[in-house]
């Protein structure tokens, strides 16, 4: 974080301990001693197994600072007596937005291709590259909550046709011109798609090989929400026949990686998810960062103040408090 959580004021009341590794069952015990945590997405925290063991090591509070709250099993920590709260951060939601305006212009120029002839020496103009211009583009942005709504408002005020979906419809999404429309024809009228739907145990493979064959010939899908939305398998399929033309995503890092684990239906095993992970880093039409999307310096320090403020107002701090500790996974 560009501004520390000692650096918001806390370092008197607080004591924080950054642990690098991911939280699981087995990291779960360095948080003995500790009166909160602060998780980042990866850590496993949707488990009653991890919860038990932080629970036992005196736990009262959960920090979530990441979008992705449905991941986590808030009625058992509760149970568990683990309050849950969530980072609020406006300027992280416009990060994300920005980041996948970015990744949208990327994949239409070409960007990464256009780079590597470059690098290689090959400095004359690729007249293959005559795409469309953005604002000809019909983008269609699924799941409308912070993010999707600052999404819709950039593009709308680009030019673009936006189609959005969402089980929730935002006035704002309406308010600033983008079309509601039912999945089906999301997927059939638009050129682009962006994806930002909030991870929830029972959402899974939203785009899978059928719904990938009734997208438009060369769509372009952008990732920033979290990795089981797509099956990797069809994508990578779809990207080879060219079903798909380009695919870009802020998903993968040490902390995302692991999540190639076997899933409930043992569909998915972790080699199989690395080799999708592996081919699609060798795709010319393919963007992959490591959790880029929310690294700005006023998105970093919201965040930071925004824990501390929500560590003051649960342990009732002043300057007259005790000393408490905090262990914030990274």
């Amino acid at each position: 974080m560009e501004l520390t959580l000692e650096e918001c004021g806390l370092a008197q009341h607080f004591k924080f301990t950054y642990v690098a590794a991911r939280l699981d069952e087995m990291t779960a015990t360095l948080s003995d001693g500790a009166k909160a945590v602060v998780l980042f997405a990866g850590d496993s925290s949707n488990k009653k197994a991890v919860l038990k063991v932080l629970r036992d090591n005196g736990v009262k509070l959960i920090v979530l600072r990441y979008a992705g709250r449905t991941t986590m099993d808030e009625m058992t920590a509760n149970q568990y007596g683990i309050k849950v709260k969530q980072v609020v951060s406006n300027r992280a939601s416009m990060a994300v937005a920005e980041f996948v305006v970015s990744l949208i212009l990327g994949l239409q120029r070409q960007m990464v291709l256009l780079a590597a002839r470059c690098r290689s020496g090959i400095l004359h103009t690729l007249s293959s590259n005559q795409q469309p211009v953005l604002t000809q583009r019909t983008v269609g942005v699924i799941g409308t909550d912070k993010v999707g709504c600052q999404v819709v408002r950039i593009l709308r005020r680009i030019g673009c046709k936006v189609l959005a979906f969402d089980v929730i419809e935002a006035a704002q999404v309406r308010a600033d011109g983008a079309k509601y429309v039912t999945f089906d024809r999301l997927l059939e009228q638009s050129d682009i798609i962006s994806l930002h739907v909030p991870p929830a145990p029972k959402v899974k493979h939203i785009i899978n090989e059928a719904e990938l064959s009734r997208c438009k010939h060369g769509v372009h899908i952008i990732n920033t929400a979290y990795l089981n939305l797509i099956n990797l398998e069809a994508l990578v399929e779809a990207l080879e026949t060219g079903r798909v033309g380009g695919f870009a995503a802020d998903l993968f890092d040490a902390n995302t990686v692991p999540m190639f684990r076997p899933c409930d239906e043992g569909t998915t095993t972790r080699r199989e998810g690395n080799l999708h992970l592996a081919n699609l880093k060798q795709m010319p039409n393919v963007i992959i960062t490591a959790h880029q999307s929310t690294v700005t310096r006023k998105a970093q320090k919201e965040t930071s103040l925004s824990i501390a403020n929500i560590l003051t107002q649960f342990y009732d701090i002043d300057m007259s408090s005790t000393q408490g500790s905090a262990t914030s996974t990274s």
